[in-house]
């Protein structure tokens, strides 16, 4: 994703140089810790230079600037018009000279003008806005010609996902290639025990306890967890979701140490029983916050809260390993899986995009202890702030959960994609 900052002047307000460039570098010094590189632009035609892209941050510092803010804007996908003039963005001789030169006026007229395009458009006020802005569209960019990978088919009990993977192109730019099953079983057995004893031992480490998988059932999920990433790397695709319950009978094992190990330590994600809904969910969510992702499913509870649970838990939270008990998969007893104590007392968001791509929900809630029910091996109960909601617009089995507040982030950018988010 590229981005680019400008700042734009007109000589008739700045006949001084020395005038222009020191208002010019204390921007720049403000801003060099978010723009590699602040270009200025005084005179017309010299947008022409700009080579393009993705996303146009253009800060007005007088009037008569929107004629060479417009021509810049034609070379990008999107553009930002930064009312830098607003008090607090820079110091105070900086915000004086801009209000002088009329930057406000040439604030709103270039942007109502711009608007008119039919791509993002913003007029931000503060650094702090601009910033999220400019991550909410990185995140944009970045998952335009993504492809991820199908393995199998998705299970046959995931009847809310979306069965026409080219809806997934033709809405969000973002491809299915479908991958047979004995792929990834050819992977799986072309791995030799000495290829992942290294990791082995990592899980070992990791663990402090092992309840049910044997030193056979942790070779044979290790080595699944090397042939996943194998086949993703080799197809160049961002992640997949995978027909993890057939594959059970085909090399007993599970995918559940693969997926956890893949969505807490890699850029890519795994998504559970084919549900393509849930990868395309994983995957944004990723996008916009580089962090760690889950897929779970929910469990009503009498006190309107909501217990949810999976066997292929992330093992790192924010930054923080957590404490882990390697164990078999809940519903078919092979394998193994992770059992993670999840931390408790913060925000986490649920999300989920589904009914064919036209519909998404983004869910915030607070964090509490698991209840222990039988069920998956994971557990996290959520009290959400609109149980309600939460019922109402419900979408599937599955929810994808980032562990922080996003709720703001995530719904500007679902809403790019032109989802409805409920």
């Amino acid at each position: 994703m590229s981005v680019k900052a400008v700042v734009f002047a007109a000589r008739r307000y700045y006949a001084d140089e020395k005038n222009l460039m020191d208002i010019y570098e204390k921007i720049r010094a403000a801003l060099s810790a978010d723009f590699a590189d602040i270009e200025l632009i005084t005179e017309a035609g010299e947008a022409e230079r700009l080579e393009g892209g993705d996303v146009l941050v253009c800060l007005p510092v007088s009037g008569s600037v929107q004629p060479n803010i417009i021509a810049a804007c034609k070379k990008y996908s999107s553009a930002i018009v930064y009312a830098g003039y607003v008090s607090g963005n820079f110091d105070g001789d900086v915000t004086r000279t801009l209000l002088i030169n009329n930057a406000a006026p040439s604030c709103a007229d270039v942007y109502s003008v711009l608007k008119r395009e039919d791509k993002p458009i913003y007029l931000i006020k503060s650094l702090s806005e601009l910033r999220r802005k400019v991550k909410v569209l990185s995140a944009y960019f970045a998952l335009k010609g993504a492809k991820l990978l199908l393995i199998g088919e998705v299970e046959p009990w995931v009847i809310s996902a979306d069965r026409n993977l080219e809806d997934f192109y033709t809405k969000m730019g973002i491809s299915f290639e479908k991958i047979p099953l004995s792929e990834i079983i050819d992977e799986y057995n072309g791995i030799g025990e000495g290829e992942v004893n290294e990791f082995c031992k990592m899980w070992k480490e990791k663990a402090k306890k092992t309840v049910e998988p044997n030193e056979k059932d942790l070779l044979c999920a290790s080595k699944f967890n090397a042939a996943l990433l194998r086949l993703i790397e080799k197809h160049n695709a961002l992640g997949c979701a995978i027909a993890c319950f057939k594959l059970i009978g085909e090399i007993g094992t599970t995918a559940c140490l693969a997926a956890s190990y893949i969505n807490t330590y890699t850029k890519y994600v795994v998504a559970c029983e084919g549900d393509v809904d849930s990868a395309v969910t994983m995957l944004l969510t990723k996008a916009l916050t580089n962090e760690t992702v889950w897929m779970a499913n929910p469990n009503l509870q009498s006190d309107e809260s909501v217990n949810f649970v999976h066997c292929s838990a992330p093992v790192k939270v924010n930054g923080k390993e957590l404490p882990l008990i390697l164990r078999s998969h809940h519903e078919s007893g092979v394998g193994v899986s992770t059992e993670v104590t999840l931390p408790t007392e913060y925000s986490v968001t649920a999300i989920r995009i589904s009914d064919s791509l036209t519909k998404a929900t983004v869910q915030r809630g607070v964090a509490k202890s698991g209840l222990g029910e039988p069920s998956c091996r994971t557990q996290l109960r959520v009290c959400f702030d609109d149980y309600g909601k939460y019922i109402s617009t419900l979408l599937g089995c599955h929810q994808v959960f980032s562990f922080g507040d996003i709720k703001e982030d995530m719904t500007e950018l679902i809403k790019l994609f032109g989802i409805e988010v409920l």
